[in-house]
Formats: structure tokens, sequence, C-alpha cells
């Protein structure tokens, strides 16, 4: 088995294991890589990688300073998207994994989410966490059972991750790492992960002090850790209460008892530096609407797709996505894009595009397909999902002409992460506009001080790649600028990978380590590609294909 020896004495790191669950975590990724990092994740690349940055700098692996994005939200609001290189993820998962593996056992067995799954080893578990859907499901039934007459408090907590503080997340690691009761050889491996997790997030956190990178597994198993002084407390007094992530519920016996609980909850979230988020915080007691609706909500149509869907016969399939076809048309009557619901139908309908072995009626996605894309204008918060699913079905030039103008009408385009999606439907579909052309360049060239404006550019340099000119391409050759960020120049190296080595040898010298040897490689395979295909499946598959809520 090849290991990547960190050449730290007593540990090393099973490198198969490492990407394989990396991959995993890279599919929910806000800033998916277009190549999947299908030219960065060979094993000997990785390898050669990290021995010369723990060679350079005497022993310590050495990161690589995260670059901040933004992601829109649903109220207009922004979240921030913490970027780091591929090779510091690995380096988070490879000592994320070794923490997960001793200190899960100490997190209360009231948290659902980003679970340790024990059988992870055997082959037929493909995931180091146990299923989140079951998790989520079990979360909801749970409350739901216990609080039937009894009165609930739920809350969240406000910018969670933005104001974990890496310092106390060390002292709480440590704490755990007093209590496991294993040798002193394993405590010297945990004890060493705990330090290089830790420094690490002080140059990929939100700012030195503070804040986790979003949407990483590991980051979700650390907020969790980071919680654990809450969790201690609440089972201490012997309270009821559920915990997924920052949406906590707690069952009470009466409306006072909640709010002395909340009180109790604030006072030890402010030693966190947290605090709960009031517009999300409530009491619902027995016999008020807000309680009977909590109580009452029934998944069981959402549970009776998935059941004939799970059958894997075909008549009943069919007929499972007939009934997501009119119910996810309702939705979109509503206007009901943000629902539990429309992500749950749209989910399943783009695995349903991707079925190779399925005829379906010619107009089967057209109104679908058609309000997605209008939605775009309202909904920027959602087009990770619309994405996915206008990359898995066919488009019109009508189709693309009508995105192609969204890019265009700078009173729409403002949100950069949106774009670069855009930008990425077009390419895929191999949509070529002169005038969208002349845009992607203008992006470019833009000297706009303007952060935000990255993944714009990442996606305009993609359009370039795919339909520019080789004097257009060799013009980038020109931007200095385009090398100071290295995301802009993972894009831009996939942008020039079909120019010969003489044309780019004047920039060699300004390759990051994170990025070098990729443009050998992508130019060498000869079929140059600009994002990656997304995996064709079988009707039979389809149910294995998709997750329950996303």
């Amino acid at each position: 088995m090849v290991k990547l020896n960190l050449d730290f004495g007593l540990y090393n790191v099973d490198l198969k294991r490492v990407i394989k669950y990396l991959k995993q975590d890279l599919k929910d990724d806000w800033f998916r890589d277009p190549l999947e990092f299908n030219d960065r994740l060979d094993e000997s690349v990785v390898v050669h990688y990290f021995e010369k940055n723990i060679q350079e700098n005497n022993g310590v692996y050495k990161p690589t300073p995260r670059i901040l994005l933004n992601i829109p939200k649903s109220n207009g609001a922004l979240r921030y998207s913490l970027e780091t290189n591929i090779f510091d993820r690995i380096a988070y998962h490879a000592f994320g994994l070794t923490l997960i593996e001793y200190l899960d056992p100490f997190v209360s067995k009231r948290v659902f989410n980003h679970r340790k799954n024990f059988l992870e080893s055997e082959k037929k578990y493909q995931y180091v966490f146990l299923n989140s859907i079951i998790q989520w499901k079990k979360f909801e039934e749970f409350v739901r059972i216990d609080a039937e007459s009894k009165t609930i408090l739920i809350t969240d907590l406000q910018n969670f991750y933005e104001h974990i503080n890496i310092d106390k997340l060390r002292n709480i690691l440590y704490e755990l790492l007093l209590k496991l009761k294993t040798d002193g050889k394993v405590k010297a491996k945990i004890r060493f992960c705990i330090e290089s997790i830790c420094n690490c997030l002080i140059e990929w956190g939100f700012n030195n002090e503070h804040g986790l990178m979003q949407n990483r597994d590991i980051s979700s198993f650390l907020a969790n850790i980071y919680l654990s002084p809450l969790d201690r407390l609440l089972d201490s007094k012997g309270l009821d209460y559920y915990r997924y992530m920052d949406d906590i519920k707690v069952v009470t016996t009466d409306r006072f008892e909640a709010r002395k609980v909340l009180k109790l909850m604030i006072t030890k979230l402010r030693e966190l530096d947290l605090s709960i988020n009031n517009s999300k915080t409530n009491i619902l007691v027995p016999g008020t609407n807000d309680h009977n609706k909590f109580i009452s909500y029934d998944p069981l149509c959402l549970e009776q797709i998935d059941v004939l869907l799970n059958t894997k016969k075909k008549p009943l399939v069919i007929l499972a996505f007939a009934k997501i076809k009119t119910n996810i048309e309702n939705l979109i009557k509503r206007g009901d894009f943000c629902s539990r619901e429309f992500r749950f139908y749209l989910n399943r309908i783009t695995r349903l595009g991707l079925c190779e072995d399925v005829e379906l009626p010619p107009k089967y996605f057209s109104k679908i397909k058609k309000e997605v894309i209008k939605a775009l204008v309202d909904n920027p918060a959602n087009t990770s999902e619309f994405y996915n699913l206008l990359i898995s079905i066919k488009l019109t030039k009508n189709d693309m002409k009508k995105i192609a103008d969204f890019l265009a009408d700078t009173n729409c385009s403002i949100y950069s992460w949106q774009n670069y999606l855009l930008w990425k439907i077009l390419v895929y579909h191999n949509y070529k506009s002169r005038n969208l052309l002349k845009l992607a360049n203008s992006i470019i060239i833009s000297n706009s001080a303007i952060i935000d404006k990255s993944a714009d550019k990442c996606g305009s340099l993609l359009y370039v790649g795919a339909f520019g000119t080789e004097e257009n391409k060799k013009s980038l050759l020109k931007l200095k600028s385009l090398n100071d960020n290295f995301i802009i120049q993972r894009h831009l190296i996939i942008a020039l990978q079909s120019l010969k080595y003489q044309s780019i040898a004047g920039i060699k010298s300004l390759i990051k380590s994170e990025n070098f040897g990729s443009y050998k490689y992508l130019h060498s395979l000869k079929q140059y590609s600009y994002t990656n295909q997304p995996v064709k499946t079988k009707l039979r598959d389809i149910f294995d294909e998709v997750s329950f809520y996303a």
C-alpha cells in the first residue's frame, strides 16, 4: 500500500485512504475544480510536493495562506468561502482523519452530524462518516417523538464557523486528549495532529484568531468538537437536547424552563466567542400553531418517492419520476426554490438527466429548465443546484443565450461565484459567442482590486481556453497579475494547456509550487478539456447516486 510518509517518526499517513475521502469531500465544494484535480491527485505528485515542502521548512509542513471569496445567501447577504490549495486540503484531511478516529467517541451521542462510521474500513462503506441522510432524519424524528406534548426551544448560532476561536479549539482538543485512554505513542501522534491542524488553521482561518473553512468535512467535525463544552453542560443538567451542527433543539417542561436553558446556553456560548441567532430562536409551546406545525411535519411524500426509486423496478421508478415532475413544477409555480422539498426533487430529476438508459418525452425538462434559468436572477444562492441540473440535460441555443445575456448584464451578474458556475455551463455545452468571448477577455484584463472578481476571472479563463484563438491565449501570458492568486493561476494553466511549451516557457518561474507540473500533465493528454463531464449513470443505480435532502 502506498503511503505518504510525512517523516515525523511516529506519524505515517495512508495516502490512498486520505485521497479516497478527500474526493468525496470535493464533490460539495462551492468552487468545484473544473477538472476535479485529476492532475494533482496522483500519488507520486502528492508525495513529491509534501517531501519538498517539509524539507524546505525544516521538518514542518507549511501551508499556503487561504484566499477569501464570497457566496451569496438566500437573503442577499454573503457567507465567506476560505479556499486553500489542493495539497493543503490533503494535509487537512490527513491530520483531521486521525483526530476523528480517536476523538469522535467524546462527542455527545445527542449530536447527529458528521459522526464517525466505525465500519468504514469495510469495502462497502465509501465514507468516513455515518450517512448524513439517515442522521438528519434521526435528529428530526427524535425531537418530534420526544416533544409531542412538551415545549421546544429551537435555536442556532450566529455565523458559527466564522467565530470559532482557534486557540480555544486547540485547548478543547487537548482536554479531550487528556481523557483518552491509550498508549503514549498514539497520544504523541494525536498531539502532533492537533498542533499541525491548529497551526495550519491560523493560515487558513477567517483571520489569525478565528474562523474555520466552511463546506469541509474536517471543519464540520472540528466544529462539533468545539461545541463539546456546551454539550457537556446540557448533559450535566439532564436536559433532553439534540444537535445537528449548530442547529440545537431542547425539549423542556414549559416556556419558563426553556427561557432558563436559553440563558444558560447564551452564557456558555460567550465563553466560546459564540452567540445565538436571535432571528432563528423560538420557543414552541404545545397547542400553538408553530408547535403543531413542527410536530406534524411529515416527510412521508418524499420517503414514498425514495421507496419507489429504491425498488429499482423500471415501472415503479418511472412512476416516481412522474410524481417528481408534477411536484417540482408545483413548487416552481409557487416560487419555492429554497425549500428542502425543492432540493430533494431537483436532485433526483438531475440524476434522471444523467441516466443513459432512459428515453424521456422530448419536453420532459422543458418547463423546469425554463423556470430554473429564469430563477437565476432572484435566487443566486441556489445556483449550484441549478448548475447540476443544467449540465445534466440538453440545452438549446436559446437557453444558452439567456445565460449569456445574464452574464453580460452587470445589474444582474454581481455575484462572482454565480458567474463562475454559469461560465462553466456555457463551456460544458460548447456555446461559443463572439460577444461572450469579448466579455470574458475584458473581465480577465480588468485590474479591479475587488477580490470577489477572482471567481469571475476563473470562469472567463475557462471560456477563453475553450474558445479563444491561439493569439488570444498567448496574450494572457503578458498579464502578470494572473499569477498573484493560486486559484486564478490554476485556471490560467487550464486555459493555456493547448499552447506549445515554447509559448509558455516564459512564465515557468512564476508558477506556484501547488500548480507546478499541471501544464505538462494536461498538455501531454492532447485531449484538451476545460471542464469535466458529469458522470453518467444507469436507471438501476439512480437511488444510490442521490442524497436525501441535498
